[in-house]
């Protein structure tokens, strides 16, 4: 590893360790999409502490879970994959929320008629 290699190593580090501190500090006033976006961010990037950062982010999600989005929705569900563990209620939940997003998809849309 050459000296710029660690130098931008140290750097993404530090950013991804900002993000889990901001995530566990600011995940209460996220909305539904931010909720997953971060989720996602979170579990690829997995900087320290990113396991406790993720709690709160999935309990956002159990309260917001009417308005996020199917983007949204396979953020969430992946983030639980990479914990290894889910939450089968919160699992449940998006599950359902895919469901009635077909559903309108499928009321809404001219091209499935």
């Amino acid at each position: 590893e050459t000296a710029m290699e660690a130098a931008a190593r140290k750097e993404l580090d530090e950013l991804c360790a900002a993000l889990a501190e901001n995530v566990l500090e600011k995940s209460e006033k996220m909305g539904p999409q931010e909720v997953g976006i971060a989720a996602w961010a979170v579990a690829t990037l997995q900087p320290k502490r990113w396991r406790p950062a993720m709690r709160p982010l999935l309990t956002r999600a159990k309260v917001l879970l009417q308005d996020v989005n199917w983007w949204s929705v396979a953020h969430l569900e992946y983030a639980q994959r990479r914990l290894g563990t889910i939450n089968k209620a919160l699992f449940t939940g998006l599950t359902e929320r895919c469901a009635a997003e077909v559903e309108r998809v499928n009321r809404e849309s001219r091209t499935f008629v």
